[in-house]
């Protein structure tokens, strides 16, 4: 299979020809087709070879025969500092981080300014796993770090060819990132941690994304305990709060969702709410997890994401097609719906819909080529359709299959190597960065052991479900929704905002103590 390339790029016009191709635009095709792509973007998609070749005469040909083409993987939810601590989380419930001081610091030291090369160290090597992947979008959850090492992350991932759309942790990196002007990547506004929401915090934070033209994102409901701090504070359901304040607007992103009574997903629903799960992310995590059964049946607006350390979008397809096998009841996704919550449902959740995550004409062609001569992988039919060519992808292929990935008509990844960056490099940069973070005992080269956390077993489908308090399987569904009661007035001296300080707190909100709770000591400190 040959390729001309001008200066590592493809020609203005080249024809890619004789492919599997799967489109995963409206359309949802699946067949033998022809691509030419001109100045990075696909031009056409064609049944004849000849009717492109009759055009352009003189383009380059890529011979695709025997390949399967996608769009490029859009995943929606990631933090891209998990690469950081990836082996001091692993096998290690959630619950028990915040209690390990070392990781605790680790945290706190890559937002500090003096931390920039690990920071770049850190989201360069994240963001070559995600191209070598075949991620080529990426919805970014990044940590609360100031303006210039914020740019310094940003450039970081442009580098590598990853696109990726940011979640805005900080007043800081919302001036920074308006500052960048019409270039700038897609942001959102994020809406900070549940303990932090404040009637105050609500209106200044939905006002400020209005008036910056930046959608909202909710981290909303990894945790149970999450959505009844809320309950508690507010007498509705998370997501009711939501939609009160005006944040559930268009263009919003939820993502986790793992806790949701029956009326939120019913709310999501009917709003339209794009929710970013991360199911197989929930149960290493094991925070709980999103109720897919309702999720599913009621149409919610379902795209995926990794969330933390992984980057295989493939095994997180692998392993949501695969849950109607444990989960009794559970409705099982069709393989082409599974690859377009990994594609264009993921693009349309981060704003970038009109540019990538479908193969159709005018948008980046952000390709995944796989390789389907391998002996493993089953025989494909002369005239497959898309249903069979979605299952051939969630079903059997692995990123030991991915021959090539172009971001913007450009190859990127070739034969499992990324071809403008050197990996090994910036794997070296993360293993120092990674020493540091979590400094080896002295004499033993080897890091400090975390504590080990009692490990919570998720119950198989027909074992008695897991006590009411303790986090429940997939199989336990939505949990009936709580009777909703009206917003309680806030005395006015909290709505208040706080006087401004010379430096503002580098998390969101900008909230001092006596605001962080909306309702009086006396009246809700009290059971």
């Amino acid at each position: 299979m040959a390729e001309a390339t001008v200066s590592g790029r493809m020609e203005s016009a080249t024809i890619i020809a004789n492919g599997f191709v799967l489109t995963c635009d409206a359309a949802n095709r699946g067949g033998r087709f022809h691509l030419l792509v001109r100045d990075g973007r696909i031009a056409d998609i064609a049944g004849s070879l000849e009717s492109l070749t009759s055009q352009f005469p003189r383009a380059p040909l890529l011979d695709a025969t025997g390949l399967l083409i996608t769009p490029g993987f859009v995943n929606a939810h990631f933090h891209g500092d998990s690469f950081l601590h990836r082996e001091r989380t692993a096998g290690r419930p959630f619950a028990a981080w915040n209690a390990d001081r070392p990781f605790a610091a680790a945290c706190a030291r890559l937002a500090e300014p003096g931390a920039e090369e690990d920071l770049v160290a850190v989201y360069t090597a994240a963001s070559l796993a995600h191209i070598l992947c075949g991620t080529t979008t990426v919805g970014e959850y990044g940590p609360p770090v100031e303006a210039r090492p914020f740019v310094a992350m940003l450039q970081a991932v442009d580098r590598t060819g990853l696109r990726a759309a940011y979640a805005l942790q900080n007043w800081e990196q919302i001036r920074t990132a308006g500052d960048l002007g019409p270039g700038r990547p897609p942001c959102f506004l994020n809406l900070g941690n549940p303990s932090d929401f404040t009637v105050y915090t609500f209106e200044n934070l939905v006002r400020t994304g209005r008036e910056k033209g930046l959608p909202l994102l909710a981290h909303l409901g990894e945790q149970r305990e999450e959505g009844e701090y809320i309950r508690k504070y507010y007498r509705k359901d998370p997501m009711a709060v939501l939609r009160d304040f005006g944040a559930l607007a268009p263009g919003a992103l939820v993502a986790h969702a793992n806790h949701c009574t029956e009326a939120e997903v019913q709310l999501a629903s009917e709003q339209g709410i794009p929710v970013a799960a991360c199911p197989r992310s929930a149960a290493l995590k094991q925070t709980g997890y999103p109720a897919l059964r309702t999720l599913l049946e009621r149409g919610v607006f379902l795209c995926l994401g990794t969330d933390w350390a992984s980057t295989d979008m493939l095994e997180e397809m692998r392993f949501l097609a695969r849950l109607p096998l444990l989960i009794p009841g559970m409705p099982e996704p069709r393989a082409t719906d599974v690859v377009r919550m990994a594609t264009l449902n993921g693009a349309y959740a981060l704003g970038v819909a009109a540019d990538t995550g479908s193969i159709e004409r005018g948008k980046f062609a952000d390709l995944l080529l796989f390789d389907l001569t391998d002996v493993r992988v089953p025989f494909v039919d002369d005239l497959p359709g898309a249903t069979e060519l979605a299952a051939l992808l969630v079903h059997h292929l692995t990123v030991r299959n991915l021959s090539r990935v172009l971001v913007r008509g450009r190859t990127v990844v070739q034969k499992g190597e990324a071809v403008e960056a050197r990996a090994r490099d910036a794997a070296s940069a993360l293993r120092r960065a990674v020493d540091r973070a979590y400094p080896r005992k002295t004499g033993t080269g080897s890091p400090e052991t975390p504590p080990r956390a009692k490990t919570k077993v998720i119950p198989f489908a027909g074992e008695p479900r897991t006590p009411e308090g303790e986090e429940g399987g997939f199989e336990e569904g939505a949990r009936p929704a709580r009777e909703e009661q009206p917003l309680r007035e806030t005395p006015a001296e909290q709505t208040t905002p706080p006087q401004q300080q010379e430096r503002r707190p580098s998390h969101l909100p900008e909230l001092s103590k006596d605001v962080r709770r909306v309702f009086g000591d006396d009246d809700d400190t009290q059971e």
